[in-house]
């Protein structure tokens, strides 16, 4: 039952330092989840076990143990037939690092939330999101196991649609965490003076386009950039677990052309779109250029007001969508070394971030 006469500043902000670190564990398990897919390394642990699993190998008996199991599967096999046990041990403690993070973060959600309601200072609302963000990381768990085991079939490659889906639902969570965390940590009106709030209104007040205004087109193009990168994600997931980024290593034409003659191959069109290599290659530099066009306008809409966060905002986008092009282009053009492909997953959990806290502002400001 909650007290909001226990619910202090205090407990307030602990809150805030709660939701944060969960944005902060996400990013991490993103980078290192990444990492071990870049490494090859996400098939290393063929077993799920929740309980038992946390502890791994601990003596040369059950390394080799661990290690016989995994050469009774295909990845083994096919891929990395002949490593040696310390190779083994690499690729093992990538994919164990990953899996530990995620109980981590599994483990600093539940027990801050258990205190807070035993103390009488968890909000319902807050309590009833929180909640279904709980039943999401529940589905992700699910969906990290449903994944790893479409690589342990025949080919030694998990499905890049799973892997597309497992990737949206952890960008979902983290941009559903931050977006408490900004609608807890600045008060209404934080950095608005009454006369710059009403003098940034009456300029961008008046109707345009579909009798719609200025700054409701400004927003709604901010909302659409959003939707647009979630499924430049998707895409991402795709083009990386196809390895897709590996085809036409050129920058901006793909060879000669600027749409390449293998798309369309495969049949029906809605297969070619998500199993040609080239049809995913290409649809994923064209949803690029989509997010950029339409991230301009927000940008530009906040350097150019007097709302300072805005500013902030405003600028930091135009500066993440350029570091996106650049490495994006240059992950083409380099073959798709490790570190620059997860500089580039970084870019683009930075550049959700941003949005969402420009939407904060923006909306703030209307």
């Amino acid at each position: 039952m909650y007290d909001p006469y226990l619910d202090t500043a205090g407990w307030k902000r602990w809150r805030v330092i709660w939701l944060f670190s969960g944005c902060v564990m996400i990013a991490v398990i993103l980078i290192v989840g990444g990492l071990t897919r870049l490494n090859q390394a996400g098939l290393s642990i063929t077993e799920w076990e929740v309980i038992s699993g946390v502890v791994p190998p601990l003596n040369h008996a059950e390394w080799e143990d661990a290690f016989d199991t995994y050469k009774q599967f295909p990845e083994y096999q096919y891929v990395h037939q002949g490593m040696t046990l310390g190779e083994f041990k690499v690729i093992y403690w990538w994919e164990y690092s990953h899996r530990m993070l995620s109980r981590f973060l599994g483990m600093l959600f539940l027990v801050p939330f258990l205190i807070f309601i035993w103390y009488r200072v968890m909000p319902p609302d807050d309590a009833l999101k929180l909640g279904g963000i709980a039943l999401l990381g529940g589905v992700q768990a699910f969906l990290g196991w449903y994944m790893v085991q479409s690589g342990l079939d025949d080919q030694p490659v998990v499905s890049h649609i799973r892997l597309g889906i497992h990737l949206t639902v952890a960008f979902l969570i983290f941009s559903l965490l931050w977006t408490m965390v900004l609608n807890r940590y600045y008060t209404r009106n934080i950095g608005y003076t009454g006369a710059v709030k009403n003098r940034y209104l009456r300029n961008h007040s008046y109707r345009t386009f579909l009798g719609i205004t200025k700054r409701q087109w400004i927003y709604i193009f901010g909302l659409s950039a959003i939707m647009l990168l979630f499924i430049q994600v998707m895409v991402g997931g795709w083009t990386a677990g196809l390895k897709a980024g590996f085809v036409y290593p050129t920058f901006p034409k793909m060879g000669d052309y600027w749409i390449p003659p293998e798309i369309g191959r495969l049949s029906p069109w809605w297969y070619d779109m998500s199993n040609n290599l080239i049809s995913v290659q290409f649809i994923h530099r064209i949803i690029a250029l989509l997010v950029t066009i339409v991230i301009l306008p927000p940008a530009v809409a906040g350097i150019r007001s007097e709302v300072r966060p805005l500013q902030r905002a405003g600028l930091a986008l135009l500066l993440i969508i350029a570091l996106q092009i650049i490495t994006g282009a240059l992950n083409v053009l380099w073959g798709v070394p490790v570190w620059l492909s997860s500089v580039h997953q970084v870019g683009a959990l930075l550049l959700l971030a941003v949005l969402l806290l420009w939407r904060y502002h923006y909306k703030t400001a209307m």
